[in-house]
C-alpha cells in the first residue's frame, strides 16, 4: 500500500486517468482486505526466535527511471516485524542483479536485527532462513566469484553483502518453492 501511494502521489498535483485507475484499484484493496491484519502470539518452544526473511525484486520495474523495486519481510517467531518496499539506487542491468541487491538490503537489514534482538538478550536462535526465488541470485551469494555471466554486477553490492554477513552461520539463503 505505501508503494502504491508513493507512486500516486508523483502525480498529485496532474493526475491523469490512468492515475485514477490506480487510485480506484488502491481503494478497491483497502475494502477487500480491511479485516486482515497482522497477529503476534507467543509460538512453541521449537518456533521459538526464530528469524526469517523473504527477498524479492521487481527488475525495471519504473518505466521511467527504468530502476527496479527492491521488496522485502523479516518475521520473528512467524510475525513481520520489519519490511520494506523502494526503488533500488541505481539502473540494474539484469534480473539476477536486480535481485542480489534486494538479497543485499535483506543482509544489512539481517544483521541490524539480529544485533538489535541480542542486545534485549533476545539473539535468534540459528542461521536467519532468506528465501529467495532467483536461482541465478543464490549461487552468487554462495560464491560470489567473479564469472561471465555475473560480471555486470557492480563491486559495491557483493562487497556490501560479503561486508553485512560476517559469518555463514548468520544468513541462509534458500530456495522459494517457485524457484527453478
Amino acid at each position: 500500500m505505501a508503494f502504491a501511494y508513493g507512486q500516486l502521489s508523483l502525480f498529485w498535483h496532474n493526475p491523469g486517468p490512468v492515475h485514477m485507475v490506480g487510485a480506484e484499484r488502491a481503494l478497491a484493496y483497502v475494502r477487500s482486505t480491511h479485516d486482515h491484519g497482522l497477529s503476534y502470539c507467543d509460538p512453541d518452544a521449537e518456533n521459538r526466535k526464530v528469524l526469517t526473511g523473504w527477498v524479492d525484486s521487481d527488475f525495471a520495474a519504473d518505466s521511467d527511471t527504468r530502476c527496479s523495486v527492491t521488496r522485502y519481510v523479516m518475521a520473528l517467531n512467524g510475525a513481520s516485524i520489519s519490511w520494506r518496499s523502494c526503488l533500488q539506487g541505481g539502473v540494474t542491468l539484469s534480473s539476477s542483479e536486480a535481485e542480489y541487491v534486494a538479497a543485499s538490503a535483506v543482509a544489512q537489514e539481517n544483521n541490524y536485527l539480529r544485533a538489535l534482538l541480542s542486545g534485549f538478550d533476545r539473539s535468534p536462535l540459528g542461521p536467519t532462513c532468506v528465501w529467495e526465488d532467483n536461482a541465478a541470485c543464490i549461487l552468487v551469494s554462495e560464491n560470489p566469484v567473479n564469472r561471465d555471466r555475473s560480471r555486470h554486477v557492480d563491486l559495491n553490492f557483493i562487497s556490501s553483502a560479503i561486508k553485512y554477513v560476517p559469518a555463514k552461520s548468520s544468513i541462509q539463503v534458500l530456495r522459494s518453492p517457485q524457484c527453478r
